[in-house]
């Protein structure tokens, strides 16, 4: 919320909003404004008492240059993103989420082309040449959560997913979502979580933004999803839109992006890549059809954590240490997502 929108839910001034945020004794809030803060933004009071060397640490988030979402939108999923990160931390302490290990062998890949990685990876992960059932449960078998943020308005998401480390040096891979899932949403999701993973392995380090390590990821997600000869051999030099829905039934990864990857590895011209492009606009107006998507990935490794823990003192005593409400942990431990309900309401649903 902006201070403004604050301040109207509690019948205070934006400048006062402001005030608190000052955090010294003299500008603090009464403490019954303090509950009503509280109530309004779904923490409990003495989230907002902790000191600076109580909060848990969490890093930048680097966006991606192309991205054009309002620097609102890109604060609001940031500080879902933080509360997520604390979460993780939390549970990682306590020693209930398997060690994240990559086990690949190596550390160093300076000089590795994506297409190599991503070689090295489907072997050391036993995928051999078949596709991958389920790209979530890859990730997640890895050590690496992977957690869902709702906004529950339409607008420009700053990324379809992006990385975060907790301090323990752990990563968590978020998937930016919206009420109503666009066509093609899942089989983007894939791509886009390898296109993360890509990130995690190589560029942990490496300051974000640059084009070659983009396309670097954009690569590497392909080659996982369509390694060169088991799939190229199933795709063929001449075919049709509804074959290449067969090959996305079984490849799971959109009709689009086995085009561009068959140009890339030289199987198509690009004429002749850009005239199954326009073919697959004109036949499919509104995005590939929705029966030819895969099936939804569930994500496990917190939400089992969490729910676990819940029949114990321990999903509480989570809340608590945190100074968040159980509520706003239910999702997670359920499903893996997580989105409070009127944190991200844009002012225009709030009017009607």
């Amino acid at each position: 919320m902006t201070q403004a929108e604050l301040g109207r839910l509690i019948d205070r001034s934006a400048a006062s909003i402001a005030s608190y945020e000052k955090a010294t004794a003299r500008c603090a809030p009464h403490p019954d404004v303090l509950l009503e803060i509280a109530e309004r933004l779904g923490r409990a009071p003495h989230y907002f008492l902790r000191s600076v060397s109580e909060a848990r640490p969490v890093q930048e988030i680097h966006w991606r240059a192309r991205q054009k979402a309002s620097m609102r939108l890109r604060h609001q999923v940031e500080a879902l993103a933080d509360d997520v990160i604390e979460v993780v931390d939390a549970l990682e302490d306590d020693g209930r989420l398997q060690p994240f290990d990559l086990d690949l062998g190596r550390s160093d890949f300076g000089n590795v082309s994506p297409d190599d990685l991503a070689k090295l990876c489907r072997s050391r992960w036993g995928l051999g040449r078949s596709p991958i059932p389920n790209v979530v449960d890859l990730l997640e078998s890895r050590g690496i959560p992977v957690i869902e943020l709702r906004l529950p308005y339409r607008e420009q998401v700053p990324a379809d997913a992006f990385t975060k480390w907790t301090p323990n040096e752990r990563p968590v891979v978020f998937i930016v979502s919206r009420d109503q899932e666009p066509s093609g949403a899942r089989c983007r999701q894939r791509l886009s979580l390898l296109h993360e993973l890509k990130h995690i392995i190589t560029d942990a380090h490496v300051e974000s933004g640059d084009k070659d390590l983009e396309q670097n990821a954009n690569n590497f997600a392909g080659a996982m999803l369509l390694p060169e000869g088991a799939w190229s051999s199933e795709f063929p030099r001449a075919m049709s839109l509804t074959y290449l829905l067969q090959l996305k039934l079984r490849w799971r990864a959109s009709a689009k992006a086995m085009v561009y990857r068959a140009s890339r590895l030289g199987m198509l011209s690009s004429s002749t890549a850009t005239r199954y492009y326009i073919e697959m606009s004109q036949r499919w107006p509104g995005g590939e059809p929705a029966e030819s998507e895969p099936p939804v990935e569930i994500r496990r490794l917190v939400s089992g954590a969490l729910s676990a823990r819940s029949a114990t003192l321990a999903f509480p005593c989570i809340a608590d240490d945190l100074g968040m409400t159980i509520q706003s942990l239910t999702t997670l431990a359920s499903d893996g997502s997580y989105g409070p309900p009127g944190m991200l309401e844009s002012p225009a649903a709030k009017s009607q």
